[in-house]
């Protein structure tokens, strides 16, 4: 379990979640917690984050990919990634 959470971490401690919060706060981009819709603060999306790797990485298979609020957390073979994922869909 301690490595588990040592990988956990040096995931965590590499994102740049000041710069997703400062994005996320010039798009007025806001998540639904404790009954009301704000922009998330950097500890909201540190704890989100941390919540979405955790889940991949106990997820049964060899392979996964969770996500909510723009933020990804993928398990392959090899490691555990985590990023900020914007998609532009525009309806005709």
């Amino acid at each position: 379990m301690e490595q588990t959470l040592s990988k956990i971490e040096k995931v965590i401690d590499g994102f740049d979640f000041e710069s997703v919060q400062q994005h996320m706060a010039e798009k007025n981009w806001k998540w639904y917690k404790n009954g009301k819709n704000d922009v998330p603060t950097v500890d909201d999306i540190k704890s989100t984050a941390r919540y979405l790797l955790e889940k991949a990485y106990f997820d049964s298979s060899e392979t996964s990919r969770v996500s909510t609020g723009g933020l990804v957390a993928v398990k392959f073979t090899w490691g555990l990634e985590l990023y900020f994922a914007i998609n532009w869909s525009f309806a005709s």
